[in-house]
């Protein structure tokens, strides 16, 4: 069953003492990173949140561990310990995997916190990564591997007798690897496309079936739907999103509160998070109340009675009556 583990960290007395002891942050980062690769339901629990990961603004490693599992369910997955055989020396292999692929993570087994490698700004010497994934069906996969929350390569390999080799040189600190069955070698995982009803048999990558711009392979890649225009819902189509940088998969892509679709309407930006706080028509109300009492932020006598929306507000008035 899945299951969370809990408190870890370098150093069991302080946030500062722990810094001191670990100052590339490794035992963090390594901690977390682990902990989905083997069976567990989330990261692991660090110690001192408020006068360590706070103190020393470590927050990006945990966004970068999400963006690696971003729509990725972790339990009901037929997942266990993924079978892995050849490990190359220095490189630590960990993984969950079904006859489908897995999800692996590689580590460089001298990139620890721990002696002699506690010196600001230690980068152990790099190794080359190759081994072999078991327990999978013969046939097309799409690998990609992900570094700092990132893809930094994307290839295709072939399973067979069950198996796929996997490898990567100059390996200094560690990889994730996403492993994914692509029968029909489109560049679409199998298990997202049978999810959403596309073919598994024929190349549909360059298929627009929702009209919102984005082809079936871009859905894939911006983990949105390819049978929902307006994936998340907020009034913008997803390929309109992508052109104007704002995120298809959340309705607000700067989180002020507002969604996209309407800031977008009344000529907010929805990539600045302070414009929430602003009062475009200096009626006393800011956008973020405009929205949430329907108001107009574009008018500041929303109802036309003469009387401003805020001064209604306060005065227990409704600005949306006359």
């Amino acid at each position: 069953k899945p299951h969370y583990f809990g408190e870890f960290g370098a150093n069991g007395s302080t946030g500062v003492a722990t810094y001191s002891d670990d100052p590339n942050g490794l035992a963090l980062h390594n901690g977390i990173w682990v902990s989905p690769f083997i069976g567990n339901a989330g990261t692991a629990m660090a110690w001192f949140w408020q006068d360590y990961i706070d103190t020393y603004d470590l927050y990006f490693e945990f966004g970068d561990l999400s963006a690696f599992l971003h729509n990725i369910p972790l339990a009901n997955q037929g997942r266990a310990e993924a079978p892995v055989s050849n490990v190359g020396a220095g490189v630590n292999v960990y993984g969950q995997s079904n006859d489908e692929g897995g999800l692996l993570w590689v580590q460089n087994d001298a990139s620890t916190w721990c002696c002699p490698y506690r010196s600001s700004g230690y980068v152990p010497s790099a190794d080359d990564v190759s081994f072999d994934l078991g327990g999978v069906l013969d046939g097309n996969y799409i690998i990609r591997w992900w570094d700092d929350g990132a893809i930094f390569a994307t290839e295709t390999g072939t399973a067979s007798s069950g198996s796929i080799t996997l490898a990567q040189p100059g390996l200094s600190s560690d990889w994730a690897l996403r492993v994914d069955l692509d029968l029909d070698a489109d560049a679409m995982p199998d298990s997202w496309e049978s999810g959403h009803g596309l073919s598994l048999s024929v190349d549909d990558s360059a298929s627009d079936d929702d009209s919102d711009g984005l082809t079936n392979l871009q859905e894939f890649m911006e983990a949105t739907s390819p049978a929902l225009a307006d994936t998340d819902g907020d009034g913008i189509d997803d390929g309109s999103e992508v052109a104007a940088g704002t995120s298809p998969s959340d309705p607000d892509t700067d989180g002020d509160g507002m969604p996209d679709g309407w800031e977008a309407d009344y000529g907010l930006d929805s990539l600045d998070r302070a414009d929430g706080d602003t009062d475009a028509d200096s009626d006393g109300l800011s956008n973020r109340e405009e929205f949430k009492r329907t108001t107009d932020p574009t008018d500041s006598d929303t109802d036309g009675d003469g009387a401003l929306d805020g001064a209604e507000v306060s005065a227990g008035s409704d600005p949306l009556s006359l």
